[in-house]
């Protein structure tokens, strides 16, 4: 199913969106609307995201409804070391620089948290890619 999205369904869906989930999605992302709930309205006979909106989010009637708004707008994808840049980042920036503050006893330790992980595969990237650091550092 194929089609446009209209400033006024872009401006309901991007509330609801945020009030639902807290994704905020900027106005050059409306094919991400438009791509990502076409088969959600089509499974509920929705005509447009006008009637979609107005029958099924509006009133907020439906939580499995909500659940399928969150599940089509959100990446569901996971693996290890997922974005390179991420990795990169931390190793040539961040470890440094928290290894440096704790030898100076300027931080006591740090605290990274993985939101949204599905699986488990970006915490476990993330201990795996500091324990390597430290490997090469010789800090153990």
């Amino acid at each position: 199913m194929s089609m446009r999205i209209s400033s006024e369904e872009f401006l309901l869906m991007q509330n609801y969106i945020k009030e639902l989930c807290g994704i905020n999605i900027a106005k050059d992302q409306a094919y991400l609307i438009e791509n990502r709930l076409a088969k959600l309205l089509a499974d509920t006979g929705a005509k447009s995201i006008l009637d979609f909106y107005k029958t099924f989010c509006e009133h907020k009637k439906s939580n499995d409804i909500s659940e399928k708004v969150i599940d089509a707008i959100t990446t569901n994808e996971t693996y290890w070391f997922r974005d390179r840049t991420v990795w990169q980042i931390l190793e040539e920036v961040l470890l440094p620089v928290y290894i440096k503050e704790i030898s100076e006893g300027k931080r006591s330790g740090v605290k990274i948290w993985s939101a949204a992980c599905s699986t488990g595969q970006e915490p476990y990237s993330i201990a795996m890619c500091i324990d390597k650091y430290l490997d090469r550092q010789g800090i153990k």
